[in-house]
This record gives C-alpha cells, structure tokens and sequence, in this order.
C-alpha cells in the first residue's frame, strides 16, 4: 500500500511540475543590433526590458551579435522574436524574413565624419591618403559617410582607405588611439558615448538624415500578444523610466512604422543586399 501512495505522490508531482512547467510563458527573445558594445547596449535596454517584462507577464531577454554581419544572419534565420535594427536591416527583415513593422524611433539617422580635437585635418579634402575608420561596410553611417567623400571627389581605395572597427564606439577610440586620421560615426552614438571620449572628437562633416532605428515583430508573433507589445511600447513611452530612456539616449520617442515607409529604403537595402553576397 505504501508503494502505492508513494508511486501516486510521485506521479501527481510530475504532472504538477509538468503542468506549471507547460504554463509558463516562453521568454520574448529582442535582438539589439550592435551598433555599440554589448555591455553599453544592454545597460541601455534595460529599462525597455524590464518595463516589457512586467507588462507582458512573461520573461523578456535581450541580445545582440559580434557584428552586423551576424546580426543579419541571425534576423534573417528567424532568430529574434522583437528586434531594434537599423533601416535597411528592418526592409530586409521585412522583405526576407517575414518580419511585421511596429514603430520607428523619432530621431532621424545621420552620419559625422570626425577626427580628433586640434589634429591637423581640417576639412575632408585634408583626409585625401588617410585611412578612414567606420563601423562595418554595412551599416547605413558607412553608406551616408562614403556618400560624403564621393561628393568631394573622393573614393575608397584611391583617395583614402578604410579601417573596419566593428562598432561607432571603437571607431571614436581608433580616432583617439591614432590608428585613423578619421572616422565615420552616427551622429546619435556619439551622443551616447561618454563624455571624456566624445569631447574629445570634432565633427567635420554631417550627412542628410534618414529614418531612425525601427522596432519589427517576427511573423510568428500571434495578434494577441503583437497588439500587447505594442501596447506596452506606447506605455512605455509615456512612463517615468521610458521618458528617461528617450531623454538619455537622445532617442526622443516613438512613432507608427508602415510598410510604405519602409520601401523608402529600398535604395539602401539593395546597397546592402549587394554587400551581403561579395567576399569579405
């Protein structure tokens, strides 16, 4: 008899575990394209995380990549449920991986071209033979940069070469470090570096502005819990930590993205595309 009861209370316990173990809601996987250092982007999101957490009543996790390469890779396989990416990431996500547009941050995108405060490099013509750091021959700030020099006369390989840093961060210590005359850097990552390293940089050039970063859900992401996310992104923005999230990352605030305004960036898209196929 006591067999019994003790194969009994075994088995309840297994279906109970079982039970609440079935109940519980898978974690909401974000990816956070890196455009800055991991620790840096997470400290950043964490806010937005823990405000999605609470909201949604399920566990919310963030991650990024090495590179833009990866990042891409990654969205494209479906890897992220919710992701913050640059513009022409976001139509490819759309276009490629089923990706479905929510918002757009409502700062605009633009790149500087920099050198470090009291060098010698006064205007881009001055950077003609000089090797030219950027984050990575994918981000869109490359693409504004390099639109730049060619306004100037200037091209890659001929007038000038590049340095590959990775990250708008390592681009700004690579200026410092003596490791490039210039960089090309996006003006809203230099806002969020620290100070001693951004005072220490001076803007020579300044690209026109395109749209900002974008927020996009996967295609498996069911209505019910889309319309939550959305949701809980509008709360966010107007909450106390959301409106200190938006004050210190310069970020300003949240607005509705369409898929009309993602075709906008078909241009940089195919750019992209097109990079995405050649040998690294």
């Amino acid at each position: 008899m006591k067999n019994w009861l003790a194969l009994l209370s075994g088995l309840l316990f297994a279906l109970t575990s079982w039970t609440s173990t079935a109940a519980a809601p898978e974690a909401l996987r974000v990816g956070l394209f890196p455009n800055l250092s991991t620790r840096l982007l997470l400290e950043t999101y964490q806010p937005m995380r823990d405000f999605l957490e609470h909201r949604l009543g399920r566990p919310v996790t963030l991650f990024t990549a090495p590179d833009f390469n990866s990042f891409v890779s990654r969205t494209q396989s479906g890897e992220y449920d919710l992701i913050v990416t640059a513009p022409h990431f976001a139509r490819l996500a759309q276009t490629e991986s089923g990706y479905q547009p929510l918002f757009s941050y409502r700062n605009n995108i633009t790149a500087a071209i920099v050198v470090a405060k009291n060098s010698r490099f006064t205007d881009l013509n001055t950077l003609r033979g000089q090797k030219i750091a950027a984050p990575d021959r994918i981000a869109v700030v490359t693409m504004l940069g390099l639109k730049m020099l060619r306004d100037k006369g200037m091209e890659a390989n001929k007038n000038y070469h590049f340095h590959w840093a990775g990250t708008h961060g390592n681009v700004a210590l690579a200026v410092l470090n003596g490791e490039a005359a210039a960089g090309i850097i996006g003006m809203l990552p230099l806002k969020q570096l620290p100070e001693n390293v951004s005072q220490q940089l001076h803007v020579l050039s300044i690209s026109p502005a395109i749209d900002s970063q974008m927020i996009l859900a996967h295609q498996r992401v069911e209505p019910g819990s889309l319309r939550q996310i959305r949701e809980a992104l509008v709360q966010f923005e107007k909450s106390p930590a959301g409106q200190e999230f938006f004050r210190t990352t310069s970020l300003v605030g949240l607005k509705p993205l369409s898929i009309d305004d993602l075709k906008q960036l078909d241009p940089y898209a195919r750019e992209v595309r097109r990079m995405l196929e050649l040998p690294r």
